[in-house]
């Protein structure tokens, strides 16, 4: 397929572009932020595309542009705007989000960070056709992948790029064969999740169990700020955890040292060891035994 538009916003798109970049189908352009321009515009043009950096992608002057390029297909690759019917008109095949979540249980934002999360056994991915609501469109592939025990966000998040690829290759078949068709989605089990920001990392100790604090520790690490609370007024970085074998009880948020290992924090249920952490201001310095981080 030619006169393919990709609007992207980082390595989902760029996964995407490398892929397709080998295959028979063409990239005519890649619609990106123009806050994004000076990082992934260098990547793109590399690649023989032409980058094209915009403020607005609904401004009417974006529009014409559009029009006068005539795409046969846009894709959506990890671009957040949402797109307004003007622009979904465009496109003579419509518009394809590649969606990290399976549908209709994890619609909204921060898929997959949410899956990790809820400890979904397996990583849900979806390529929908973008209609006016949010993530309502109909399903045109799907694919999904185990959610290993010490995974954490950047793995999963190398894991859907990976894998992405294909499920669009498998839409573009069958759009080049003449099937536009997708699966309607169902009302029943489905879900929406507000997009997660920093704020939602706080680390509540007495609330959760230490199963709950290792899956929210991993889904928000690297390259996200990270789970967070305190020691006194000084912030405390939880980046990664490790789920111990020995089962460690006590006041919840309290920190604990077992025979020289450490520091473990107890939970609701639990105590976790803390494998890696910041605390603000103090570089390599270590938790003292007995505090508690609230």
């Amino acid at each position: 397929m030619d006169r393919i538009v990709v609007f992207l916003n980082g390595e989902r798109g760029l996964s995407l572009l490398e892929e397709m970049r080998q295959s028979r189908h063409c990239v005519d352009a890649v619609v990106l932020p123009e806050g994004k321009a000076a990082i992934l515009g260098p990547k793109i043009t590399a690649a023989g595309i032409k980058a094209w950096p915009v403020a607005d992608v609904n401004d009417t002057g974006f529009l014409r542009e559009l029009y006068s390029v005539a795409p046969k297909l846009v894709i959506v690759a990890g671009f957040s705007t949402i797109l307004r019917p003007a622009v979904l008109s465009v496109p003579e095949y419509g518009v394809i989000n590649l969606h990290a979540g399976r549908l209709p249980a994890y619609r909204g934002g921060s898929p997959l960070n949410w899956q990790i999360i809820n400890d979904e056994p397996r990583i849900g991915l979806s390529v929908i056709r973008v209609d006016e609501g949010i993530d309502t469109g109909d399903i045109l592939a799907a694919g999904a992948f185990d959610l290993e025990p010490e995974a954490d966000i950047a793995k999963v998040h190398e894991q859907a790029n990976a894998m992405f690829p294909s499920l669009v290759f498998q839409v573009l078949q069958s759009f080049d064969r003449g099937d536009f068709a997708g699966e309607k989605q169902r009302s029943e089990g489905s879900g929406y999740w507000h997009q997660r920001n920093d704020l939602d990392g706080r680390l509540h100790w007495a609330q959760v169990s230490a199963r709950e604090a290792y899956n929210l520790v991993r889904a928000i690490t690297r390259p996200y700020p990270g789970a967070f609370c305190f020691l006194g007024d000084k912030k405390v970085r939880i980046l990664a955890t490790t789920e111990p074998a020995m089962r460690l009880h006590g006041v919840p948020g309290r920190v604990c040292y077992v025979q020289g290992q450490g520091p473990y924090v107890i939970c609701r249920d639990a105590g976790i060891l803390l494998s890696e952490y910041e605390i603000e201001g103090q570089a390599c310095k270590r938790l003292p035994q007995g505090v508690c981080l609230v």
